[in-house]
């Protein structure tokens, strides 16, 4: 039996293992995505309406939450990446009660423990503030008041349950799979217990629903959330996890090899425990639980690395499990087995801590390029957007091509068209609509990210034709411009100066 005060000193020591193991990305850039929801979010507290007056195509928690972190702690990227390390904190406190709910307080701790090691991960970008990290500590808190349902059987724990699952869909779709699992696990308690759950995941998808409805944007809302994800997805170059595992797979072992290969390893060893001899009900939900997680993440044909967030709970409850149970077992008195054992999760454990350790001697650039492995120059993003931010002139505008949103969030600036992400999926009716817009706006400065395949030659021409090179921007360590700056030709008559 652990005592409560050694319960509460170890948990202290994890927040602090936590924070210190984020330290090296608590300055880092802003990515493309993060960038969104931070400007999005500069819009909405300008009194503008997602999806009606800036378009994205992802569900409207996150913007509400940076609007939250923007409006109380103003526009930096280190208010953004105190707050999300906040967050993971309460998230690794909420894994270790759901563990103990599980298996015991030990569980509990080795639950939190895995958490607070690989939650941070750079190959999953784990520390970044992605839609993912803010979407699992709800999905947990609703795996945890379903577990207090169950054993006292109040129907409004099931209630509570039903509203963080609606609130985690609404962070992000893939959600709803783990709610799914839910249900059916509460629809065999009886009607009563299912209708408090259903109501309760209602609860939050309805305030949403209402608030669009007041502001006149519910169709808007649909479009962007609903159709322009079905033409994101019917767009996708790649073929999905069914058609094309190995793209995935792919992923996966890269981050196996680099970070948590030992949460893929004991996690393997705890399903094969319940599937053979540990066949009760709560393992059944975690086992089925875990699949719904990797089900989300195998829905996203690009397979993006924070992708593989949601699978981290599934995985760090399951590894604490499968640890117990091996200890606890037979196995751990055969010496052949302990040493073979103890190689693999040496051998795994030094291959992800000899490239890990490259982040806590690198500066926030450096980071951001290790992190991405050059294929995005985040960095150069900032540098770019401070240089410009200090020569604007009153009403000049910057138009950032073709998809580099946290441009305007560090400018803190509107952008000139409707869509500040412009990528080839959004077909050719939308594409031609802008540069119809970016005409009539014509903007000072065009920030062209030249890394990006020029998809859309009527855009390309117009930015040659009406503007003329004013500056660039290479990635160091690579020797190559990635970004080039145009300014606006200035009319007849009158000087470039």
């Amino acid at each position: 039996m652990i005592k409560k005060y050694s319960v509460i000193i170890i948990l202290l020591s994890l927040v602090v293992m936590q924070t210190l193991l984020r330290v090296p990305f608590l300055n880092e850039p802003l990515e493309r995505d993060e960038g969104c929801y931070g400007y999005i979010a500069q819009r909405i507290i300008a009194g503008e309406v997602p999806y009606r007056d800036v378009f994205d195509h992802k569900p409207p928690a996150i913007y509400f939450v940076y609007a939250g972190i923007i409006k109380t702690f103003g526009p930096s990227v280190i208010a953004i990446r105190d707050f999300t390390l906040l967050y993971s904190i309460i998230t690794m406190l909420a894994m270790f009660i759901l563990g103990q709910l599980l298996w015991g307080t030990k569980a509990g701790l080795l639950t939190a423990f895995f958490f607070a090691l690989f939650s941070h991960g750079p190959f999953i970008q784990g520390s970044n503030a992605n839609t993912e990290v803010f979407m699992i500590l709800p999905m947990v808190l609703a795996l945890i008041f379903y577990l207090k349902a169950e054993s006292n059987k109040k129907p409004w724990w099931f209630f509570a349950a039903g509203v963080f699952s609606g609130l985690a869909i609404l962070f992000k779709q893939v959600a709803a799979l783990n709610f799914l699992v839910l249900l059916v696990f509460v629809a065999l308690e009886g009607l009563g217990s299912l209708t408090f759950l259903v109501l309760g995941a209602l609860l939050f998808p309805l305030v949403t629903l209402s608030y669009f409805a007041f502001n006149h944007a519910l169709i808007e809302f649909f479009n962007c959330v609903i159709v322009a994800n079905i033409n994101y997805i019917n767009n996708s170059p790649t073929k999905g996890f069914l058609v094309n595992p190995l793209y995935g797979l792919g992923i996966m072992l890269r981050t196996f090899i680099y970070e948590n290969g030992i949460l893929y390893l004991l996690s393997s060893a705890a399903l094969v425990i319940i599937l053979i001899k540990d066949w009760q009900r709560k393992n059944i939900l975690i086992f089925l639980w875990a699949i719904a997680s990797f089900g989300g993440v195998a829905l996203g044909r690009f397979f993006f690395p924070h992708y593989f967030v949601q699978g981290l709970p599934a995985l760090v409850m399951l590894s604490a499990y499968g640890l117990l149970k091996l200890i606890n077992s037979s196995l751990i008195r055969n010496l052949r087995f302990v040493v073979c054992f103890m190689l693999v999760l040496g051998f795994v454990l030094f291959s992800a801590l000899k490239v890990q350790m490259q982040f806590y001697t690198a500066n926030p650039q450096k980071v951001s390029e290790i992190k991405y492995a050059g294929e995005a120059d985040f960095y150069l993003s900032q540098k770019i957007a401070m240089e410009l931010k200090a020569e604007l002139k009153p009403k000049e505008t910057v138009f950032a091509w073709p998809a580099n949103p946290e441009i305007y969030f560090y400018l803190g600036q509107k952008s000139p068209i409707y869509y500040p992400v412009v990528l080839g999926w959004l077909g050719k009716n939308n594409l031609n609509k802008i540069i119809d817009e970016i005409k009539l706006q014509k903007p000072t400065y065009v920030v062209w990210d030249s890394s990006t395949e020029a998809f859309y030659p009527p855009m390309v021409d117009f930015i040659l034709t009406k503007y003329y090179f004013y500056r660039e921007y290479k990635n160091k360590s690579k020797s190559k411009v990635n970004f080039v700056v145009f300014k606006v030709k200035p009319a007849a008559g009158k000087s470039n100066h």
